[in-house]
């Protein structure tokens, strides 16, 4: 049996305008339950990368399988559905809904998936105990910050509200992009520790972005995504298109 949940092959994606290659992928394969880190700096094309898993951007060639299904060969809308059903994403500035409660962030995600609101069905738990019990786990069990704005949190305390909100359902993938940039590494140390424990408890895929050499042994996998962007061949006429493209 194929356990394989994330399956690459000639993977190539250029920006709007340009023909110069800005990722190339031969070939990447992630296994369900897997934790995979992605490694590079600033600006090296991460967060790029985990748009292309979720199907944010379209990739411009070759074929990239999520669950089985060739995100070249889907429609945008397609992409979406299976984003929303199969998938949490940690954002790292969090894209938490200000105006919202704690409780209520958590439980975005459940509004627009009918495949995570049945997971949560079937664990005989409704919605709300369940995002309780994720925040819990997460370090946030204190009753009177679950009804608290997200904008009344420390930093540290907004991150874990992310990662609640990506894990509710129990989605086969979760995407973290850098989602401990803002925080010493003590609590870095500890935000990972407890997402690491939570995915394992799923079996859900984490992709997780850094670029933090300090959490390396922390994974079972890890890549550059250096590998994929800097043995692109470059010339006058490439240099050209990509400048035309960033104008």
């Amino acid at each position: 049996m194929n356990n394989s949940i994330i399956q690459i092959q000639d993977l190539q994606f250029n920006w709007d305008k340009s023909k110069v290659p800005f990722i190339i992928i031969p070939e990447l394969e992630v296994l369900k339950g897997e934790h995979l880190l992605i490694k590079g700096d600033s600006g090296s094309g991460k967060t790029t990368f985990l748009n292309l898993i979720s199907g944010v951007l379209p990739l411009s060639s070759g074929e990239m399988k999520i669950l089985g299904e060739n995100l070249l060969d889907v429609s945008s809308s397609k992409r979406d559905a299976i984003r929303a059903n199969h998938m949490g994403v940690i954002f790292q500035m969090f894209n938490l809904i200000p105006y919202l409660s704690v409780i209520e962030n958590v439980l975005i995600p459940i509004h627009f998936s009918e495949v995570k609101k049945n997971k949560i069905i079937a664990k005989g738990v409704s919605a709300k105990d369940e995002a309780i019990r994720l925040l819990s786990e997460l370090g946030l069990q204190q009753k009177e910050i679950h009804e608290k704005k997200v904008t009344e949190l420390s930093v540290g305390q907004q991150q874990r509200v992310a990662a609640a909100r990506a894990l509710i359902g129990s989605p086969e993938i979760i995407l973290a992009d850098e989602p401990t940039s803002a925080l010493d590494e003590n609590n870095s140390m500890r935000f990972l520790d407890l997402l690491l424990e939570e995915c394992k408890k799923n079996n859900s895929t984490l992709l997780y972005v850094s670029h933090d050499n300090r959490i390396h042994q922390k994974f079972q996998q890890s890549i550059s995504i250096h590998d994929f962007t800097e043995n692109i061949p470059v010339t006058e006429k490439t240099k050209k298109e990509a400048l035309e493209c960033l104008s």
